[in-house]
């Protein structure tokens, strides 16, 4: 099973657009997120963040469709 994360969201545009989509549970979405860790001294990562830079839906090709 996946592990979920959770991502920031910092900006007003995206943060519209990922209310939007929110609302239409049906679609799947590409997400472009930034990840950065902190470490301590001895480079162990003590916390990660992710910031998300872009979210676009994702086109699912219908059962009937063959690949041309």
């Amino acid at each position: 099973s996946k592990k979920s994360s959770a991502v920031e969201v910092n900006t007003p545009n995206l943060i519209q657009l990922v209310s939007q989509y929110a609302v239409n549970g049906k679609t799947k979405y590409s997400l472009s997120v930034l990840k950065s860790e902190v470490s301590d001294e001895l480079g162990a990562v003590i916390k990660t963040k992710r910031i998300l830079e872009s979210i676009t839906p994702v086109k699912e090709a219908k059962q009937d469709t063959l690949p041309i």
